[in-house]
């Protein structure tokens, strides 16, 4: 998005994530006033803060982000507006004039909107800031923001903060509401019935970003297989989803699972087709396909040059690659690739055959770049959503 992009101080990661949900949702609230107001010829002395805008700065103080900057993203909203509408102009059938009349009719519409809405942002910015800093829930978001920035190494300090035992194993997941009226106390609950699932000895929830929650849990031992588990076995609750990371050792055990669970639904966010039929993912099942796909237009080129004419977006083309995948995947087995893919040995072999023509390479001679070619080629059949 063009203001996280002018102002790298909304991207600060923290335990709550990035803010791009909660920006969206405050530009997107502020564009439908500013058309209500167009269209209805209402006065802007009658403007009401939209509701996702007071979100938008509770999740700014949330994130330490000072009312500067804050007020930075609305006056980089308008000039973005005011040029999209110059430009737009422009393209019109307008004569000089006209234009220039229409065009400071919007930069005064524009300014006078945002300089009542700065005003009061910014007094909602001061009585939620104080608000905020007076809250149990201020010491434990600094406490866990110190964990996430490694500020700090005393465990018991920041433990007494957050209420919960940094020693042991600790082991993250991320939940998310596809739903509106799925809230918090939803997820907390859903949340809880895990941790009480993985006989864990202590837990930590808190509220996320949007309709999100995180959540750790306390383990005396590691736990390397638990997240794989839970991936394929948990049922969560209509309207959830979940992404699970591993547990690991200490604060730096603590701060990596949560991180990693975070990228896991940030990563299906992008490929849903990655996701279970049951909304649930884990971290090490998208590790490496994440990993090829930061760069998602040297990863499609890499795919084209392997696959060659196998790349196309035939069906029949789709199936050679997942059979080819599954054959390599199994260990260059027809009965059990056959198996995975609930089809008959012979046909796996005849589509093996059929591969090795379209690529002209036999299937003996098939390496690591062609099979992650084939993984990455799944992936993009996915269609990634911004």
């Amino acid at each position: 998005m063009h203001l996280h992009h002018r102002l790298p101080e909304l991207e600060r990661r923290s335990v709550a994530g990035s803010a791009f949900g909660e920006t969206r949702a405050c530009c997107q609230a502020h564009l439908e006033v500013v058309a209500r107001i167009v269209c209805e010829g209402a006065s802007t002395t009658e403007i009401a803060v939209p509701g996702p805008a007071i979100e938008h700065a509770r999740s700014l103080i949330r994130r330490g982000v000072s009312l500067d900057v804050l007020l930075r993203t609305y006056h980089l909203g308008q000039a973005f507006l005011s040029a999209r509408a110059a430009a737009l102009f422009e393209q019109q059938a307008f004569d000089d004039a006209l234009r220039l009349r229409a065009t400071v009719a919007v930069d005064a519409f524009l300014f006078d909107y945002i300089d009542r809405v700065s005003e009061a942002i910014a007094a909602i910015y001061g009585d939620e800031r104080n608000s905020w800093h007076r809250s149990p829930e201020a010491v434990r978001s600094e406490a866990l923001q110190a964990i996430m920035e490694r500020r700090g190494v005393d465990e018991r300090r920041l433990g007494r903060h957050l209420g919960y035992d940094l020693t042991g194993h600790h082991g993250a997941f991320v939940l998310a509401a596809d739903a509106q009226d799925c809230g918090f106390e939803t997820l907390r609950d859903e949340a809880l019935r895990i941790v009480a699932a993985v006989g864990a000895n202590a837990s930590l929830v808190v509220p996320g970003e949007g309709t999100t929650a995180w959540a750790w849990f306390r383990t005396v031992d590691d736990v390397n297989d638990l997240a794989a588990r839970l991936h394929a076995e948990w049922r969560p609750a209509e309207h959830v989803r979940i992404a699970f990371a591993d547990p690991a050792p200490g604060i730096d055990g603590f701060r990596t699972s949560h991180l990693e669970a975070l990228e896991t639904l940030e990563f299906v966010g992008r490929f849903p087709g990655m996701l279970s039929e049951r909304g649930t993912t884990s971290y090490r099942s998208v590790e490496l396909v994440s990993l090829l796909t930061q760069d998602l237009e040297r990863a499609t080129r890499f795919m084209r040059s392997r696959l060659g004419p196998l790349s196309g977006p035939d069906p029949r083309l789709s199936d050679l690659r997942r059979t080819a995948l599954n054959f390599l995947r199994h260990n260059r087995s027809h009965a059990r690739a056959g198996e995975a893919l609930f089809l008959h040995k012979n046909t796996v072999f005849t589509r093996v055959k059929h591969t090795e023509k379209v690529l002209g390479i036999r299937s003996d001679a098939w390496g690591i770049e062609l099979e992650t070619a084939l993984v990455l080629a799944s992936i993009l059949e996915a269609e990634p959503t911004d």
